[in-house]
């Protein structure tokens, strides 16, 4: 499979889990990592290249703390083409 078929398919899979998140202002390495059952480092590393490509832009969500804190950690959006 190439490189490039193999980024259709995540980014096809990141849209899925955006679909389905609470949080239409990004979905978190977290979040992709439950909801496409893939390892936080491979899904790092994947948004990354997304990332490289113009496909996927970064953003900070709010996010509660185990301690109740508020905080803003990265989270990930698709660029709209065109855009």
């Amino acid at each position: 499979m190439s490189d490039d078929l193999n980024m259709d398919v995540w980014l096809s899979a990141l849209q899925d889990a955006m679909a389905h998140t609470n949080n239409s202002h990004g979905i978190t390495v977290k979040e992709l990592s439950e909801s496409t059952g893939i390892l936080d480092r491979k899904v790092r590393m994947l948004i990354a290249k997304l990332i490289g490509m113009g496909t996927v832009k970064s953003t900070k969500v709010p996010y509660r703390a185990i301690d109740g804190r508020i905080t803003m950690v990265p989270a990930y959006i698709i660029v709209e083409k065109g855009a």
